[in-house]
């Protein structure tokens, strides 16, 4: 039972909190930010998260878009992998093209024309595919186990087409969190750098400001030895005339 103080949030909005206070704690720290400020810095932060996920949906669209398109060139890699014209493929004929069927979605040769014409086209793409050949599941064995799911020994066209499609459907996933891990490196690197350009900012201005004060001083000082040795002159001739006028006396 929910009082109406009460407010449900799901598991959702649980992470995104938990990333909120995670952003408070590290810009504030345990001090006092006063309720203003904080007010405004989680409506800078939230706005940020919306603007994020917006980018997010966006480029999930637009990489869905480009993969429905490749459907029908797809269907044409399947038919040269079946080398028999059987309407099946073997583990034998896949292995045969399996290198071409990679290079047929544009990983690999990522670059910034690419990025800009291609939602499929990414450094984190090809970091993707990479970690994919790493663990094996780009392999022919592998990769024919996925296909073949009734074990028959050969692979339809709808088990291709559909294994292929949710192996795409998963490597958007991971393409972006790559993606998201990369520019949090990115940016945590900035934020190292400003703070070190500041930290270098603060470390000039405080020997500007100690040589400052000790020339200073220094000025100081010598004033006090010039007006020292000007008033030890000043009584040496007094001291002078006084004697010669008790003498002429």
């Amino acid at each position: 039972m929910f009082s109406r103080e009460q407010i449900l949030i799901t598991n959702q909005f649980v992470s995104t909190l938990k990333a909120w206070e995670k952003a408070v704690v590290r810009n504030y720290g345990t001090h006092d930010t006063g309720y203003h400020q904080l007010l405004l810095f989680s409506r800078d932060w939230f706005e940020a998260k919306d603007r994020q996920l917006k980018a997010r949906l966006a480029r999930e669209a637009a990489w869905r878009a480009e993969w429905e398109g490749k459907k029908g060139q797809v269907y044409t890699v399947f038919q040269k992998i079946d080398k028999n014209k059987s309407g099946t493929i073997t583990v034998e004929e896949l292995d045969a093209v399996l290198g071409e069927l990679v290079g047929f979605f544009g990983f690999g040769a990522a670059d910034a024309a690419a990025e800009e014409d291609s939602a499929m086209r990414s450094a984190d793409a090809d970091r993707w595919v990479q970690e994919e050949r790493a663990n094996g599941a780009l392999s022919a064995s592998a990769l024919f186990a996925r296909l073949d799911a009734d074990s028959s020994g050969s692979v339809t066209w709808e088990e291709f087409w559909k294994v292929i499609n949710e192996w795409m459907e998963e490597g958007f996933n991971r393409v972006d969190d790559l993606r998201r891990q990369r520019e949090e490196r990115e940016a945590e690197a900035a934020r190292l750098a400003a703070e070190a350009e500041a930290a270098a900012a603060a470390e000039a201005e405080r020997l500007r400001l100690e040589a400052e004060a000790e020339a200073a001083a220094a000025e100081e000082a010598a004033a006090a030895e010039a007006a020292r040795v000007a008033a030890e002159a000043r009584r040496a001739e007094n001291a002078k005339r006084a004697a010669a006028a008790a003498e002429a006396a």
